[in-house]
C-alpha cells in the first residue's frame, strides 16, 4: 500500500468518513495516476530558478 493511500485512510478515520464501496476503485485508480505522474515528473530536474526553467533530462 502506498503512502498516499495510508494518508487518505488516516484522514478518513480522523474525520469519521467512510468512502462508498462503489468509489473505492475510482479513488485507487486516481491515486495510482497521481503516483505515476509524480514519478514521471521526478525524472526531470529544474536548474537555476533566477531564469526561466530549463528542463534537463540528461542528468
Amino acid at each position: 500500500m502506498s503512502n498516499i493511500e495510508d494518508f487518505f485512510k488516516i484522514i478518513s478515520k480522523k474525520i469519521n468518513y467512510k468512502i462508498p464501496k462503489d468509489h473505492i476503485n475510482l479513488i485507487k485508480n486516481r491515486i495510482n495516476g497521481i503516483t505515476q505522474d509524480s514519478e514521471e515528473l521526478n525524472k526531470y530536474k529544474i536548474h537555476n530558478m533566477d531564469y526561466p526553467p530549463k528542463i534537463n533530462n540528461n542528468e
